[in-house]
Formats: C-alpha cells, structure tokens, sequence
C-alpha cells in the first residue's frame, strides 16, 4: 500500500502503491460503475482506509482528483516521515477525514526499537507524524470542519474496533450531501 519506497529500520516497503491506485481506477471502479447503477462523478465518489491503507487513500485521493472528492483515512501511518511528501501533493480541494488514536505506538514498536524506546515515545512519534499532516494540509488550504475534519481519540487504539467507533462521525462529514436531506 505505500507509494513511496520507503525504508524503515530493517524493513522496506517499495513503493508499488501506484499500481494498486491504478487497478482502483482504471478497472475496480469503470467495472463497478458499468455493473450497478452508481452516480460517477467525483464529488459521490471516495477512498478511504485505515493504517497503510489510510496512507494510500491519501496518496490516491490527492494524486487522482480527477476521479475521488473525498477520502478518509484513519490511522493513517505517517511515523515513517511522509506527511511533508504527501502535503506536496494537496491543493485544498475535495474532503478528508482523518483520525487518529492516541494508544497506537504499538504498531511502531513491532517495526522496530530505532523509532522509540519505550511505548509511550511510539504513541508520541505515531500521534506526531498525524499532527504533521494534518497542520500540512491547513497550510494547502483544507478548511478545519469544513474540507478537513481531524480527530484525536486519546484512548483508542491502532485496531479496527476503534476505527468502526468513529466511522459514523468520518461518514457524517464526508457525506455530508447524503445526511443534508434528512
């Protein structure tokens, strides 16, 4: 799922996830899209993804606007110093949920010792890297509550129990066209 080739302690990761945006692009949605009855335009269609796919969601929604207007990507791994790379790419325009918890240095701990000691200073790197994006998109022009929504959860932690908790709140934003007319 990483777009980047990028090299964490001893574990790299080669950056294919153009590839995998591609395949999403060009022949998961046309076939969706001509299979059932769907309302293509950008501004109903999304990505979203949790952990690494909270990276990719990112890196395909902001390198393929043509296609998405919105994303959501909670947890989104951006401890491995990608948040300058990918703010690079944004312009402030569509929607983006992102999330994170505040318990989830477990997962930088499982890479490796070199990015913290303890597990208090992994929660602190993986919760930093999330603010730094997030602080980097408000500079590319994404408008707090109302292009980007950003949550801290202090308590949650990196699994997909957290995640559904705050699912309702990321749609609710996201979609806000669908909740609008009721």
């Amino acid at each position: 799922y990483n777009p980047y080739p990028t090299q964490v302690g001893e574990h790299f990761w080669d950056g294919r996830g153009d590839a995998y945006i591609a395949f999403i692009t060009d022949t998961l949605k046309p076939m969706i899209d001509s299979s059932f009855r769907t309302n293509s335009e950008k501004e109903m269609t999304g990505i979203a993804g949790s952990s690494m796919g909270g990276l990719i969601s990112l890196h395909g929604f902001l390198t393929r606007q043509d296609i998405f207007g919105f994303c959501g990507a909670f947890s989104p791994v951006f401890w491995t110093g990608l948040s300058e790379t990918i703010t690079k790419q944004a312009n402030g325009s569509g929607k983006i949920y992102i999330d994170i918890g505040g318990k989830e240095g477990e997962v930088i701990l499982g890479i490796g010792s070199h990015l913290a000691a303890t597990l208090d200073e992994a929660h602190a790197v993986y919760l930093e890297g999330v603010r730094q994006l997030h602080l980097g998109l408000i500079e590319k022009g994404y408008q707090p509550s109302k292009t980007l929504m950003y949550v801290e959860d202090d308590e949650a932690f990196h699994n997909e129990p957290a995640w559904a908790q705050r699912l309702p709140d990321a749609l609710r934003f996201l979609l806000t066209w669908l909740y609008s007319n009721k």
